[in-house]
């Protein structure tokens, strides 16, 4: 955790229609991790206001928010110039340096998959942007209620990846939830590897999967952000491990006031401090 005065550069929709956000903030000498949140500290109001971390680069925080209540609402009225106190690098992020059985040398995945439904979209980009960086092309999956809430599709894409999106009500792309377009993922199946039979389902959630998973499914590891709902529906039909960002409402959020705890399978966790991120075999749905 690193305390910063951090400035605004912009703060817009991020577009016409959209109650989404994106704010874009100067000084951010720390690099931050993928899945990592930051806290920001408004006037008038006692609490921060958690806000996961969409991009970082030389210095530039770029973060997405949604507006729900009190604190995001002043949030948008802050123009460019304003100078925020942010306690920075907050949480554990996506672990993307994850070993493989073989050794050090061979990569634990070669397609991952990201999963992103409504705002939980934003700690994805940067992640994404982290493993085009080491020569990983992730497909992405973004999960929506409607046509009008769709963020990040474009600068997904922009990345060169493959992003298909779901909407609810069928008004843009694959209609129905995020788990509706897994079946279109075959498609980027690895023609070697046709034929081979779907790893147990009982390694969901170990540290490493069996590459063999990548020519039926097209993803051999998943990564995944949203709303609980989406991720309790999404666990049970992954055919690899994956890690989970979890979504909770936060007091501190930097672990001391035990307010966001929940059980899991390894004991009661707090979500800001021994999360956001965690393995799918941890979390107890």
């Amino acid at each position: 955790m690193k305390k910063e005065i951090l400035t605004v550069i912009s703060n817009r929709p991020v577009d016409a229609l959209s109650k989404v956000y994106q704010m874009e903030l100067s000084g951010c000498s720390e690099e931050q991790r993928p899945g990592q949140f930051v806290n920001i500290e408004l006037d008038g109001l006692f609490l921060r206001r958690p806000i996961s971390v969409c991009d970082w680069k030389d210095g530039v925080l770029t973060l997405l928010y949604k507006l729900v209540g009190k604190g995001t609402a002043l949030m948008a009225t802050l123009q460019p110039g304003a100078r925020l106190d942010v306690l920075c690098s907050l949480g554990n992020g996506f672990d993307i340096d994850i070993p493989a059985p073989a050794g050090p040398d061979v990569p634990a995945f070669t397609r991952p998959l990201l999963v992103g439904g409504g705002i939980g979209t934003a700690p994805l980009y940067l992640l994404a942007r982290r493993l085009k960086e080491r020569g990983v092309s992730p497909t992405v999956i973004l999960g929506f209620n409607t046509a009008s809430e769709i963020i990040y599709e474009k600068e997904f894409k922009a990345l060169g990846l493959r992003t298909l999106v779901t909407t609810v009500d069928g008004s843009y792309g694959t209609p129905g939830f995020v788990t509706d377009a897994l079946p279109l993922l075959a498609s980027v199946s690895d023609p070697s590897s046709v034929g081979v039979s779907v790893s147990n389902p009982s390694t969901v959630g170990d540290s490493v999967s069996d590459s063999s998973t990548v020519g039926v499914s097209g993803y051999d590891y998943c990564y995944a952000c949203g709303p609980m709902p989406m991720l309790r529906a999404l666990a049970p039909k992954l055919a690899t491990p994956a890690q989970f960002s979890l979504e909770e409402r936060m007091g501190c959020g930097t672990g001391i006031c035990m307010g966001c705890t929940c059980p899991q399978l390894t004991g009661t966790k707090r979500i800001c401090k021994d999360g956001p991120v965690f393995r799918l075999d941890e979390i107890s749905f």
